[in-house]
C-alpha cells in the first residue's frame, strides 16, 4: 500500500471470520490484528471493518435495508481460494467449474 499512497483498507471482515480463526478452525486471511499484524505498522495503512461485529444473516439485513436486490444480498458468500482448494490435482478453469457445481 506504501507504493499506491492508499491509507486506508475497506474489508468485510465478519464476526464468524474472527471467531474461526481465534478458535483455530481455519485461519483467515483478513484478520490481521488476531494474528498478531498491525497494519499501520507492517503496511503503512488503517483497516476500516464496518461488518466486524455483525454475523452473515446480519450483513444479509444490511444489503436488505440497503436496497440491495435479493439476488445480491442473499447469494452464497465468495469462496476466495476455497474453490481451488477443493480441486484433486492440476487447478484448471475445468476443475473450478466441476467443483463450482
Amino acid at each position: 500500500m506504501q507504493e499506491s499512497g492508499a491509507e486506508f483498507l475497506l474489508q468485510c471482515t465478519i464476526l464468524t471470520d474472527v471467531d474461526e480463526t481465534v478458535a483455530g478452525i481455519k485461519r483467515q486471511h483478513n484478520i490481521l490484528a488476531q494474528l498478531g499484524i498491525d497494519p499501520e505498522r507492517e503496511f503503512w495503512y488503517k483497516v476500516i471493518e464496518p461488518l466486524l461485529q455483525l454475523r452473515k444473516d446480519g450483513v444479509r439485513e444490511v444489503g436488505k435495508a440497503r436496497g440491495l436486490s435479493e439476488s445480491e444480498y442473499n447469494r452464497p458468500p465468495f469462496p476466495g481460494p476455497a474453490l481451488a482448494a477443493r480441486v484433486i490435482g492440476e487447478v484448471t478453469p475445468e476443475r473450478i467449474a466441476v467443483v463450482r457445481q
